[in-house]
């Protein structure tokens, strides 16, 4: 089992040094407020993602933000897509602390702040746990056991 997960490692590895890509992470990016860039919405109504693509630099990871994540307005609405951001963001937060897979709010917060730290992983419409590292588990599982 160990000759497979490294093997898989240098095949990841091969595998995006081909594409001239080691060590750089690819997040979607849209409701920057940026002028001239998509909104969220764009994003998901949109055909293609490849416009959304962006490189993040050196130590970043994958963000997602989800204001109003746990209200809904007078219709009953959950949150409005309009309102979401994707892109990058530093791995370190400005304490110093590094960032973990996954989605956070605090007691009192509006907002939900989901990181990642695999290419294209902050695609997902609506907010929920990062389940990446067990799904990953599942899969190596039944690899392993001849599934």
């Amino acid at each position: 089992m160990l000759r497979l997960t490294a093997a898989a490692l240098v095949l990841l590895a091969c595998w995006r040094a081909v594409r001239g890509e080691e060590g750089a992470l690819w997040c979607y990016e849209c409701g920057t407020n940026v002028t001239g860039e998509p909104d969220c919405v764009e994003f998901l109504t949109s055909g293609t993602w490849t416009a959304f693509r962006r490189q993040c630099a050196g130590d970043d990871v994958c963000v997602k933000t989800v204001p109003g994540w746990n209200m809904a307005d007078e219709e009953g609405a959950s949150v409005k897509e309009s309102w979401v951001s994707r892109g990058c963001t530093p791995q370190r937060s400005v304490g110093g602390v590094a960032h973990k897979d996954g989605c956070w709010s605090g007691p009192n917060s509006a907002f939900l702040i989901c990181y990642c730290s695999n290419d294209f992983c902050n695609a997902a419409r609506t907010p929920a746990p990062a389940l990446t590292p067990a799904l990953l588990g599942l899969v190596a599982a039944y690899v392993v056991l001849g599934g």
